[in-house]
């Protein structure tokens, strides 16, 4: 047990650590993670599971405050950004921790419920994968309701998707390629848009007050559970696209709504992962793909022990970063925005080119150019998860090879 525990706490601290790091993902880690042969399989997993869910919740707070969002927690900028405007940053890092949270509850629920048709349902529904995920990019660009937005955004979609294709087929491996693309997306396309609008880091009300309904708050959080399941069951279904469905299908358009629903998605995701890699041994994220190699199959007891490294990561984590950011703040009202937004875009080309490349460089200046055009056609930014979307539909139906000879 004492070693569970120092694989957890180890966790937490190095996940917390660098979730403070802009653009910094589970991902860009794992590689160094998975030479770590030192540790137990089981003490690595942990550990492994206990940095996800500490840098995912952590990472809110770079997304907010900063604009430099990981893939996780990007589309999280967007509403986040506008109540940092209004000097409610803190009030909305709160309501994305406090969604996450209760999440966790609700997502426990659901696999105590599903889990028993889980298999005979992932078999049914495996050969026409493609169907869920082209209705879910219809609904995306049809939910813009107006005519012109509707082409725009079909034009953005088609943009990301064509260079979705391009570089997931590329020299760079898909890992390594996200990072890149989804910061250009929505990190560089916001510092830079932050940059024209001359925008600066008004002061902000540092109280625990969340101006949101008990009502609309438990409705957020459940649709984002619920949600959470259909990204960690459908490849391609990103974080962005499943906050969307849910906002529409409850009608809730304040942003703070939002925010409850991404964090609610986003460690529902990482659960029900977990839940995919135990009943069929298929992984759906970074770190599950990683204890995959680690452990190979999963049983039954390991299973409940990452579990409990989530609920034991999120509960000391969320205090933390609350915490933390209040310190940190302090610190930002101090420094020239524009000067800190052309320090974090420096800082996040640096990364790319680390862990990418030159090529890296290119795909994080063409996406972050599309990030841009959605903003200036006025459509949602989340139409530029085309570069996942539209390579899965094209995979999925059996047109990839055909694709790529026509392009390459």
């Amino acid at each position: 047990m004492i070693e569970y525990f120092i694989a957890i706490f180890s966790g937490i601290i190095f996940g917390f650590f660098t979730g403070l790091l802009p653009g910094m993902s589970i991902n860009n880690l794992l590689p160094i993670f998975l030479t770590f042969t030192f540790l137990k399989p089981e003490m690595l997993a942990v550990f492994i599971v206990s940095v996800s869910i500490s840098q995912l919740l952590t990472n809110f707070f770079p997304s907010i405050f900063l604009g430099a969002p990981s893939s996780e927690t990007a589309i999280s900028i967007l509403p986040g950004h506008k109540l940092l405007l209004e000097g409610r940053g803190y009030e909305a890092l709160k309501l994305s921790l406090i969604g996450s949270l209760t999440s966790i509850i609700f997502s426990l629920i659901l696999i105590f419920i599903l889990s028993p048709f889980f298999k005979d349902f992932y078999s049914f529904l495996r050969p026409f994968i493609f169907y869920p995920i082209f209705f879910v990019s219809l609904f995306m660009i049809l939910s813009e309701r107006e005519e012109r937005k509707i082409l725009f955004s079909f034009l953005i979609f088609l943009l990301s998707g064509f260079l979705g294709i391009v570089t997931l087929n590329s020299v760079l491996s898909s890992q390594n390629v996200l990072f890149p693309m989804l910061s250009g997306f929505f990190g560089l396309s916001t510092l830079i848009v932050s940059l024209k609008e001359k925008s600066f880091l008004p002061k902000q009300k540092i109280d625990e007050k969340l101006r949101i309904s008990k009502k609309d708050f438990l409705k957020s959080s459940l649709l984002g559970s619920l949600f959470g399941l259909l990204v960690g069951f459908l490849p391609a279904v990103g974080v962005s696209q499943a906050a969307v469905m849910a906002q529409y299908i409850a009608n809730l358009g304040d942003p703070r709504n939002f925010l409850v629903t991404i964090g609610a998605i986003n460690i529902a995701n990482e659960m029900f992962s977990l839940n995919s890699l135990y009943l069929v041994n298929n992984p759906r994220s970074g770190a599950s793909v990683a204890i995959q190699r680690i452990l190979g199959e999963m049983n039954f007891q390991t299973f409940l022990v990452l579990i409990a490294s989530i609920l034991i990561s999120a509960g000391i984590t969320i205090p933390l970063v609350l915490f933390v950011s209040k310190k940190i703040y302090k610190f930002l009202v101090k420094v020239n925005y524009t000067i800190l937004n052309l320090a974090i875009i420096f800082f996040l080309s640096i990364l790319v080119l680390l862990f990418s490349g030159l090529v890296g460089i290119l795909v994080f200046i063409v996406s972050g150019s599309i990030g841009i055009l959605a903003v200036e056609l006025k459509v949602r930014r989340s139409h530029c998860m085309g570069c996942l979307l539209l390579p899965s539909m094209i995979f999925f139906s059996g047109l990839q090879n055909s694709m790529l000879e026509i392009l390459f």
